[in-house]
């Protein structure tokens, strides 16, 4: 049996994680020094009120002991393989608890960096879940990984400019000058590559941006369908996650909507108005 393991910062929603049979170790949590471990005991919406208090809010990557206790476990149930695909190593220390973990866990762990933050890394570990599904051995679940790593695409709003930066987690080139315009900036992440898309005034606009993204992607591959996550921060973005939802849902080409909620380990960097579209081919 081979055993799938991500981490909270994909962001998948508990029921979807449990469908596809991906076990989530849970990145921890700091809020004005009390610890949490992500999607375990701290609520969403909870963490954006301490986040827009103005709390102070730090995030870290498991200990390899809960890893190891994660592998083990699995080991037990009777996995003979595992697959590993984790937060991107750029901004995580994760991956390098997994190695620590993996050593002594008595059968081959496969640790891949996703690349990617976010539903991003959610969509790999979704990608994973399809190829065991189609009985496809771990190196090959592995290989698929690294393709949509390559061509997961998203297309998002993100108000809090200011934090990003010092977050270091958008280049700053990318940002340069974005705090003058006017509008809320969209912007398009394409594998790795991060661009703007331009700056939204009303939710519409910023709707129909994001829009404009997948629709000329599916253009681009009329031929493969996609699977596809909206996802929003605090309860402020639910209009725009609303009107993405309903228009994703009738568009030709989209196997697949699933929902989901920007949580602390991408909040904390993002601020509270994140909002967009994640998608990959299937």
């Amino acid at each position: 049996m081979i055993a799938l393991v991500t981490d909270s910062n994909a962001q998948l929603p508990a029921a979807l994680a449990e469908e596809l049979g991906v076990v989530v170790v849970p990145l921890s949590v700091s809020i004005d020094g009390h610890h949490h471990h992500e999607g375990v005991d701290l609520d969403v919406d909870e963490f954006y009120a301490a986040l827009e208090a103005g709390a102070e809010i730090s995030t870290s990557q498991p200990s390899p002991g809960e890893i190891a206790r994660t592998y083990r476990a699995l080991v037990e149930a009777g996995a003979d393989e595992i697959v590993s695909v984790h937060v991107t190593g750029a901004f995580s220390g994760t991956l390098n608890s997994c190695r620590l973990a993996a050593a002594d866990v008595g059968v081959p762990v496969h640790l891949v960096d996703s690349g990617h933050m976010s539903f991003s890394l959610g969509c790999c570990a979704w990608a994973a879940a399809e190829a065991r599904e189609a009985g496809l051995g771990p190196e090959e679940i592995v290989a698929r990984i690294h393709s949509v790593s390559g061509v997961v695409r998203n297309a998002f709003v993100m108000e809090d400019v200011g934090r990003a930066r010092a977050g270091g987690r958008v280049p700053g080139e990318v940002l340069d000058g974005i705090d003058e315009r006017p509008g809320v900036p969209v912007l398009e992440m394409a594998g790795s590559d991060l661009t703007v898309l331009g700056e939204a005034r009303t939710e519409t606009s910023a709707v129909d941006m994001m829009m404009g993204a997948l629709e000329d992607s599916l253009a681009a591959d009329p031929h493969r369908e996609v699977n596809v996550g909206v996802g929003g921060g605090s309860a402020a973005t639910f209009g725009v996650t609303d009107q993405l939802a309903r228009r994703v849902e009738v568009m030709e080409g989209v196997a697949r909507v699933v929902r989901y909620r920007c949580g602390p380990t991408v909040g904390a960097f993002s601020g509270p108005g994140v909002a967009g579209l994640v998608w990959y081919p299937r």
